[in-house]
């Protein structure tokens, strides 16, 4: 899904709404969040360098 969105069009914002660490006794919330956050910026740089957009 991450990498369709960033196929699409220019991404030039996202937000990522539900992380709250404090009532996750795991830590596993924000490890997720911060995957995903690493995933979509990953699919959009190499987007941006496929096309030649620096």
């Amino acid at each position: 899904m991450l990498k369709g969105i960033a196929k699409r069009g220019e991404v030039i914002g996202f937000d990522l709404v539900e992380v709250a660490p404090p009532y996750d006794p795991t830590g596993m919330t924000g490890q997720v969040a911060a995957r995903i956050l690493l995933d979509l910026l990953s699919y959009v740089l190499k987007e941006k360098e496929k096309k030649g957009n620096n």
